[in-house]
């Protein structure tokens, strides 16, 4: 997920959690890969893996000022079953600060 923020914010702020869906289900053998990245203008600002049941939610603030384009990049973090497709990993409470 790529964003445009034309250099405009001072901050990127919000937490990585894992969805109560994937904790309900069990599918722990999937999370060994699963990685989020996130980066701005092509450098690397931020990066978590190892998720699991027991991972509690990990809260972030990003330093973006002066980047033009942030990328939001979830590796191996969606569990695709019979056609669909469920998180393993997700943003929460997402929000750029001026």
């Amino acid at each position: 997920i790529e964003y445009r923020l034309g250099g405009d914010y001072r901050l990127f702020i919000g937490y990585v959690y894992v969805p109560d869906y994937a904790l309900k289900n069990g599918y722990h053998h999937y999370w060994d890969t699963a990685e989020l990245s996130i980066y701005g203008d092509d450098q690397l600002l931020f990066t978590i893996s190892g998720f699991n049941e027991k991972t509690e939610p990990v809260p972030f603030a990003l330093n973006v000022e002066g980047v033009k384009f942030l990328k939001v990049v979830f590796d191996h973090t969606i569990l695709y079953h019979q056609g669909s497709g469920s998180p393993l990993a997700a943003i929460g409470k997402p929000a750029l600060v001026k």
